[in-house]
Parts: C-alpha cells; structure tokens; sequence
C-alpha cells in the first residue's frame, strides 16, 4: 500500500492513443490509479525514445508493480512497461532536479494531438 507515480509504456503510439480513448470513455470511479497525464519524449534518454508517448498515472503503488496489475487498478490494457518516476529519476537524471528534467526530456500532449476532442 501507498502512493506512487509511473510512466506507461506501450508497444506503439497508436496502442497507447487506442487505450486512452477507451479509458476517457469508461466510469473511472472505481479506480485506484489514475492518468494523471499524456506526455511525449523529446529527445533518445534512456528507455526511452524520441517521439515516443508515454502516461503518466498516480495512485496506488500496488496497481502499478506491473502491467497486469495496471489493467486490474486502471483499466488500461497491453501496456508494455511501468516504470516508477522515482527510480527512474534517481538512476537518470544526473545533477539535474526532477522537475528540470523532466520538463527537458517529456513534453505535455495536448489531447487533440491525439485525436481526441475537448
């Protein structure tokens, strides 16, 4: 039990956009973790790619140990990967605070960028 915060990767864009669409539509009320945010890399850093889009959920630390996990506290289905942002940002990010880079590396998507409406 406590809180965490993670990215989501999935096997292409197009997955993650096809699963965002369903989540957005379904009753979330239930759920443990939630999508906290869309966000797309901006340049190759570690596992990750450029242009890749990746989410970023928050909530319970149970739901995100993996993606099965993720599906059942989520809802969101073929995810490939959780990566918690802790540890990821304390073996990547170098002399950088978290937030910094964060803000170099990730770029918010706006969701018409993905062809969802507002």
């Amino acid at each position: 039990m406590g809180y965490q915060e993670s990215f989501v990767k999935f096997k292409s864009n197009e997955v993650l956009i096809s699963e965002v669409k369903k989540y957005m539509k379904r009753d979330r009320s239930d759920y443990t973790t939630v999508l906290y945010n869309v966000v797309q890399v901006t340049e190759d850093i570690p596992m990750f790619s450029k242009d890749e889009i990746v989410l970023i959920v928050g909530g319970e630390r149970y739901d995100q140990r993996g993606p099965k996990r993720l599906e059942e506290g989520l809802g969101i289905k073929n995810s490939v990967d959780v990566i918690y942002i802790d540890d990821y940002l304390f073996d990547h990010r170098g002399e950088k605070e978290g937030k910094a880079f964060l803000d170099e590396y990730f770029r918010n998507v706006h969701p018409t960028e993905i062809g969802m409406e507002v």
